[in-house]
């Protein structure tokens, strides 16, 4: 979504986010990258879980990424 015109816009880079914390430990460990903190793979894990039941979205600012759940009335 775009900050102005709230409308829905394609990123050319996508983002990939790991459900589950055990595979993204043995695939960073696979890959020889070390491990995030845990309050990032937190914050994946509930990404996960909203999507399944909201309708999420992506908002970005000048610093950092957060997941937007629209609210029943819109706003």
């Amino acid at each position: 979504m775009t900050q102005n015109t709230c409308s829905i816009s394609s990123a050319k880079n996508k983002k990939v986010h790991f459900t589950d914390p055990f595979l993204y430990k043995t695939f960073s460990s696979w890959c020889l990258v070390p491990p995030r903190e845990k309050s990032i793979i937190a914050e994946s894990v509930v990404a996960s879980h909203l999507s399944r039941k909201y309708e999420t979205f992506y908002w970005k600012n000048k610093r950092k990424v957060d997941v937007v759940v629209l609210s029943e009335g819109g706003s």
